[in-house]
C-alpha cells in the first residue's frame, strides 16, 4: 500500500489542485454573471459551500479509487479536469 501511495502522490495532488482551480474559476465566473451547469454545484453556489463540497467530493473520489484499486484512472480524470479548467478559463475570458 505504501508503494501505491508514493506512486500516485503527485497525480492526487494535481487532482486536488485542478479541482481547487475549477472552484475558484467557477466562483469568479459566477460573480461575473455566468451560470453553473452542474445541478449539484449550482445548489452549492446558491446555498454556499462550493469549496467545501468540492474538497469533499475530491476526497471521496480519491478514497473510492484507492478502495477499489483503480488509481490508474486518476491520470484520465486529471486530463478531464484540465479540460474543465480550460473551459472555465475560456468562459471568464469571454465574460470580460
Amino acid at each position: 500500500m505504501r508503494k501505491l501511495a508514493v506512486t500516485y502522490r503527485i497525480p492526487i495532488i494535481v487532482f486536488f489542485l485542478l479541482n481547487l482551480a475549477d472552484a475558484a474559476l467557477t466562483h469568479v465566473a459566477l460573480s461575473r454573471g455566468a451560470q453553473e451547469l452542474n445541478p449539484l454545484m449550482s445548489h452549492c453556489t446558491t446555498h454556499g459551500g462550493l469549496f467545501a463540497v468540492k474538497i469533499l467530493v475530491c476526497g471521496l473520489s480519491v478514497f473510492l479509487l484507492l478502495r477499489f484499486n483503480r488509481m490508474s484512472l486518476i491520470k484520465y480524470v486529471n486530463v478531464g479536469m484540465v479540460f474543465v479548467v480550460c473551459l472555465n478559463t475560456f468562459t471568464l475570458w469571454s465574460l470580460t
